[in-house]
């Protein structure tokens, strides 16, 4: 019986390595351009012109500071001074090194419910604004320092504005309350015309 638990136990460490390195592959290709005329970044947020949407985009994420798991390997990106994020709208990527800043996050969330980002970690909060051709598109994000990536579709109509926020989910404790301290689960997406 123990043997059968060990060979469990290794498959199951086996598959999650496996299932990060795919996930590694898949924003490594994500990050490279197959094309350069999808969006550009605009300073500007006045009325899009005819044809053409804007949207902000917006990703957060907390970490531990370094240190805080002792067995962590110094080449950790958590708790580091800058943080990396990959966008890609319909084969045009970007990637951006986000400055952190170290916070104690509020004790409850707005809900009133203990806060998943309450006590001290690094914050990096990625926000630039795109503008697109209206239409289809769709939207990679990749957290390579996590091994997560997340793909969505989203439609836009000419001559509008939009919000896409990205807003992180924490893995739980034994008890159900999720922190920032177990690491990034993963993101739920929200587009909102503004």
């Amino acid at each position: 019986m123990k043997t059968i638990s060990k060979i469990s136990a290794f498959l199951l460490v086996g598959l999650l390595i496996a299932g990060c390195g795919g996930n590694g592959e898949l924003i490594r290709s994500k990050s490279q351009s197959q094309v350069s005329h999808v969006f550009q970044e605009v300073q500007d947020m006045s009325k899009p012109p005819a044809g053409y949407a804007d949207l902000v985009l917006k990703v957060s994420l907390k970490t531990h500071l370094q240190g805080y798991y002792l067995l962590e390997p110094k080449s950790s990106p958590h708790g580091k001074p800058t943080y990396t994020f990959v966008i890609n709208i319909d084969g045009q990527a970007q990637t951006y090194e986000v400055q952190g800043r170290q916070e104690a996050g509020p004790a409850v969330d707005d809900q009133g419910h203990a806060s998943s980002e309450k006590d001290v970690g690094m914050k990096y909060v990625l926000e630039r604004n795109f503008r697109l051709k209206a239409g289809h598109h769709k939207i990679f994000l990749g957290i390579p320092g996590d091994h997560y990536s997340k793909e969505l579709d989203i439609t836009v109509a000419g001559g509008e504005s939009y919000s896409l926020e990205f807003q992180p989910h924490y893995r739980r404790y034994k008890w159900g309350r999720e922190a920032f301290e177990n690491g990034l689960y993963a993101y739920s997406a929200s587009l909102h015309k503004i």
